[in-house]
């Protein structure tokens, strides 16, 4: 049911930020590139390090992790290999999307975001492993 719920969090935090993006495009004039926003996730699923391809003020393309939590601003989350190091590829055009302060009926929450490398921006602590074996 934890699962669940968090799987339910995190979807509807990527809407939001669809959305947040859409509308900031719009307010800019730049209808064609708000049709084009991407929630990649979803249509290339989770293997690509990031959630959503949108653009820029200057309509460059960016590639946007969301993060979502019902709680604080400075609730930790959880992060992947794979995300860590598209950050890194792509430092120049990867944005996190923090959001927080979640609610899930109302769908509303506070935002915050921060360009780089997911390394540069926050505390990253390993707290998971992958265990296999070789077969000799």
């Amino acid at each position: 049911k934890q699962n669940k719920n968090r799987k339910i969090i995190r979807d509807e935090g990527e809407l939001f930020v669809i959305e947040f993006e859409v509308d900031k495009l719009i307010k800019i004039e730049r209808d064609d590139l708000a049709v084009q926003v991407e929630h990649v996730s979803k249509t290339q699923g989770d293997g690509t390090g990031y959630d959503i391809r949108s653009y820029d003020e200057d309509g460059n393309e960016i590639y946007i992790e969301v993060k979502t939590t019902t709680g604080p601003r400075n609730k930790p989350f959880s992060i992947s290999w794979v995300e860590l190091e598209k950050s890194k590829i792509d430092s120049d055009k990867y944005y996190l999307y923090r959001v927080y302060n979640f609610d899930l009926n109302k769908l509303t929450g506070k935002i915050y975001k921060l360009k780089g490398t997911i390394e540069e921006n926050f505390h990253c602590n390993p707290v998971e492993y992958q265990a296999y074996r070789e077969i000799f």
